[in-house]
C-alpha cells in the first residue's frame, strides 16, 4: 500500500493537484492548513481514501467539532496524524509513526520510541526558505519505506522503518 502525505497546502490547489497527478497512491494523508483542499483538488480522481486533520486555526479545531488527532493502524503500524506536534501527549504514545505539519519543514527524526515525520508544505514553490515537499510511504509486511520528495527536484531522501515483534520501531537512514 502506498500513502501520499502532504501538509500546509494553504489553498494552493494547483500545486496540490500537480503532486496528486504525478504520484500513484492508495491513500492520502492531509495534515492541515487547509482542511478542504483535498476535496477542492478532487483527490478522489487519484487516490482511494483520505485521512485528514484540521490546522490549528480551523474553526472545527478551535471549537472541537473536528478531532485534532486521527489515529489509525496500517499493516501493523500505529499511526497518528496531527497538524501541530504540540497536540501529542507523549506520555500516552509509544512505538508510533507520528505525522505532523505546521512548521513547513520536511523532517524525520526519532523521539523516545516514536518516529516523527513532517512532509513539509505545498503552500508555494518556496515558503519560509523551504522548498515545496511531500512524502510517499510504502508498506510491505512489517517494513515501511519513507521517500521524501521536493516538488521541483524529486526524491531527496529515503528511510526504512522496521517494526519488531516487541513493537519497537527501528529506523534506517
Amino acid at each position: 500500500m502506498k500513502v501520499l502525505i502532504v501538509s500546509d497546502t494553504h489553498n494552493n490547489i494547483s500545486l496540490l493537484k500537480k503532486v496528486l497527478a504525478n504520484n500513484k497512491f492508495d491513500m492520502l494523508f492531509h495534515l492541515g492548513d487547509y482542511y478542504d483542499d483535498p476535496h477542492k483538488a478532487d483527490f478522489a480522481r487519484y487516490g482511494k481514501s483520505l485521512h485528514r486533520v484540521p490546522g490549528i486555526y480551523h474553526p472545527g479545531y478551535l471549537d472541537h467539532s473536528l478531532d485534532g488527532i486521527e489515529t489509525l493502524d496500517i499493516s501493523g503500524f500505529r499511526i497518528s496524524l496531527v497538524h501541530s506536534i504540540d497536540d501529542i501527549n507523549f506520555t500516552k504514545v509509544a512505538n508510533q509513526l507520528i505525522f505532523y505539519g505546521h512548521t513547513h519543514i520536511q523532517r524525520l527524526h526519532k523521539f523516545d520510541s516514536n518516529i516523527l515525520i513532517n512532509p513539509g508544505h505545498l503552500k508555494a514553490r518556496i515558503d519560509r526558505e523551504q522548498p515545496a515537499s511531500y512524502i510517499i510511504m510504502t508498506f510491505k509486511d512489517l517494513e515501511v519505506l519513507i521517500e521524501m520528495y521536493e516538488v521541483e527536484t524529486g526524491l531527496v531522501k529515503t528511510y526504512k522503518i522496521i517494526k519488531h515483534k516487541d513493537n519497537k520501531l527501528e529506523l534506517f537512514i
